[in-house]
């Protein structure tokens, strides 16, 4: 990874808009390709963000600072995570590998569940550039209003 080049810097949220994770990387698809089978956090994702800063050194310090600053609940390497136990499965459940059926069935619904968040996020986006207020989109979407609102931050509304 080159130290200048552009690098994101992104944000998972659960459900009720609470920050999971917080990471860069220079190719998301890829990160997140990782995140999906080794991120305890993945599951619980619902929306995420990606930010583009132009160097991997600005990245870093915004890491960093929105580390710091927000607390996400996954990121421990900062020691700004929760502190918890591993999960001791019992030995017949941590041996269980899904089937290769079964893990197509939940690639694909994963990649469906993608689509309809970004169909949804569109939605809330040209809600809010309609003249819709945060409130009413938050009720229409089945979304909080911070949700709405982390949707829409982007149109400078």
């Amino acid at each position: 990874m080159a130290a200048t080049g552009r690098t994101a810097l992104y944000r998972a949220f659960d459900a009720d808009g609470a920050l999971l994770y917080v990471g860069i990387t220079d190719s998301p698809t890829v990160r997140f390709k990782q995140h999906q089978t080794t991120a305890e956090w993945w599951p619980l994702m619902v929306l995420r963000e990606v930010e583009w800063l132009n160097t991997r050194s600005e990245a870093e310090q915004t890491e960093a600072k929105a580390i710091k600053a927000e607390a996400p609940k996954f990121n421990r390497s900062t020691g700004h995570g929760p502190e918890y136990e591993p999960l001791a499965l019992p030995s017949d459940v941590a041996s269980f590998v899904p089937s290769a059926k079964t893990r197509r069935d939940i690639r694909r619904h994963r990649k469906s569940l993608a689509a309809a968040e970004l169909r949804l996020e569109q939605s809330v986006r040209d809600g809010r550039a309609a003249g819709l207020s945060y409130y009413d989109l938050a009720r229409l979407s089945g979304l909080s209003d911070k949700q709405v609102r982390r949707i829409t931050s982007t149109l400078g509304s």
